[in-house]
């Protein structure tokens, strides 16, 4: 058993559902928002703009204001998006080309040689990141060794010698280290 609604039927009803939707809406608008939302915030702006030397402005003007804020947000949002995915795939491509570097590496030098001057390299590593410990204790020896006077700054302390067998203009110890 099909029914069939014929379009007067249908139109009438759709009319009756817009005509309840605007009544509804109208009884929200006029007992919650209006007298809750758009006067306390027309009120409360009206005298703030009023402090500040704007006498009147209209509720069309505000919304502009704040849609033409909402949109500048939207478009500053898109810029930082395109900008973030720029500076991630330069980052990634970096990384890509850091790995084939050291692939080409590797199969260039073999892998014995380049654990070896990976083993060196985090040995200057290690020694420059613990070395403030180290250094410390060996510049308080010399300090000790060779007395806190007599010395400049580059030289921590020690007495300064001349360099011999060096050429130039003063052969035979003219120059000081």
């Amino acid at each position: 058993m099909t029914t069939s609604l014929s379009s007067d039927t249908v139109h009438s009803v759709v009319i009756t559902s817009l005509q309840t939707l605007a009544a509804i809406t109208y009884r929200v608008r006029s007992t919650i928002i209006d007298p809750f939302i758009i006067t306390p915030l027309g009120s409360s702006l009206s005298d703030r703009f009023s402090a500040i030397g704007i006498n009147s402005i209209s509720l069309p003007s505000l919304l502009l204001l704040i849609l033409i804020f909402l949109l500048s947000l939207r478009v500053l949002n898109y810029i930082r998006r395109v900008v973030m995915w720029w500076v991630t795939l330069i980052f990634r491509l970096a990384l890509v080309l850091v790995l084939v570097q050291a692939g080409v590496y590797v199969a260039r030098n073999g892998v014995g040689r380049t654990l070896e001057q990976l083993g060196w390299l985090w040995g200057l590593l290690e020694g420059f990141f613990e070395g403030d410990a180290n250094n410390s204790a060996q510049a308080s020896a010399r300090r000790r060794a060779y007395g806190r006077s007599g010395g400049s700054k580059w030289t921590d302390g020690r007495p300064q010698v001349p360099l011999s067998g060096r050429g130039g203009r003063w052969k035979g110890g003219g120059r000081w280290s």
